[in-house]
């Protein structure tokens, strides 16, 4: 194949189209290719090429353009290995040529693993509440090896987990809703669903005050509106087992129930 001609791409000036012709024949498109590998060859009109020099070309133009285009991925932000092997498979670049340009990016530093999962672990426990297995979770999604996971959490260390488990409780406390028993189901819910480990969130629950009072107000206040809304339909005996039981679902102790219940009937009579 003889070059006849070679144009620079309109969307990409980094590419060249490069036309030719076979025995003579109308000129047409032959291939698309980076100028790294135009000026390598040095391709230019009336260059003869044979099918072996071709099929080289356009491996090296593949292999030049997954490192064209991981390297504008990584400049946007940190990345992962494995998110850059995804991205150029989202592109049709071969599997051969996606290892040659990931090592060409972690022997020049623009993918890096392990300080990704320090960046990351430093960024997370400074601006968020999330815990460890959040964290851990996160990262390998990401794929980064376990490994470097467990050496950069290393960083968030015990306490200041418990720290992070204290503000959360301290901030979606609310005193006048719930019982003790049930406040405390909610946050070690919480707590766990962020990444805290049982160890934290039990220390950080019997670090907190849990004022008894609190939960009579609490009582007080749901019971009102649960026993009127009961009265509807029911009395006497049943009444009382209903509301009890209602009342123990929300971790309310039988007692307080009860005196909760003997109040009223005071106040009736």
């Amino acid at each position: 194949m003889k070059i006849t001609k070679i144009s620079i791409q309109k969307n990409n000036k980094e590419r060249y189209n490069v036309f030719g012709s076979l025995n003579g024949q109308q000129e047409q498109f032959v291939f698309g290719v980076h100028e790294s590998v135009l000026i390598k060859h040095r391709l230019q009109k009336g260059t003869t090429l044979t099918d072996g020099q071709m099929k080289e070309i356009q491996e090296e133009d593949q292999l030049a353009f997954a490192k064209s285009y991981a390297l504008s991925y990584v400049s946007r932000k940190m990345r992962t290995e494995t998110e850059v092997e995804n991205v150029l498979v989202d592109q049709e670049v071969p599997m051969q040529m996606i290892g040659e340009a990931i090592a060409y990016m972690k022997e020049r530093g623009y993918i890096n693993d392990e300080e990704y999962a320090r960046s990351y672990v430093n960024y997370t426990m400074s601006t968020t509440n999330k815990g460890p297995n959040r964290i851990k979770m996160y990262l390998q999604d990401k794929g980064v090896k376990d490994q470097w996971i467990q050496r950069a959490l290393e960083i968030y260390t015990y306490d200041q987990q418990l720290e992070t488990a204290r503000a959360v409780v301290n901030k979606n406390d609310r005193v006048d809703r719930d019982s003790i028993q049930m406040r405390k189901k909610k946050h070690t819910d919480r707590l766990s669903r962020q990444g805290f480990t049982f160890d934290v969130i039990q220390e950080a629950l019997a670090q907190f005050d849990w004022d008894r009072s609190d939960e009579t107000v609490a009582l007080e206040k749901i019971a009102e509106k649960q026993l009127r809304k009961l009265q509807r339909k029911y009395e006497g005996r049943e009444l009382e087992q209903r509301f009890t039981q209602q009342m123990m679902q929300r971790g309310f102790q039988y007692q307080e129930i009860q005196a909760y219940l003997n109040k009223q009937t005071d106040m009736e009579e």
